[in-house]
């Protein structure tokens, strides 16, 4: 993926880029928060809602070819518990 492409289509949704760390993004609304962690062809995702973290799969999907893995496991070599 191109990071550009990534990038502009991320912020096309009303996301920022974290300044301190360039590869998450954040989405702010008035009932929602949803941070997305970017590596390489890799996001992870979460959410204080339900309905955030939906409309964000929803937006990417219509931009690019996605899978839903379900819960990480494992994320960067990092073992995700829930």
């Amino acid at each position: 993926m191109n990071s550009n492409r990534v990038h502009g289509t991320i912020s096309g949704i009303g996301s920022h880029r974290c300044h301190s760390d360039h590869p998450v993004f954040i989405r702010r609304t008035k009932s929602n928060l949803v941070i997305m962690a970017v590596y390489v062809d890799d996001i992870l995702m979460n959410g204080s809602d339900s309905a955030g973290l939906v409309k964000t799969k929803e937006y990417l999907r219509r931009h690019f070819v996605t899978k839903n893995m379900g819960k990480a496991k494992h994320f960067l070599e990092i073992e995700v518990t829930h």
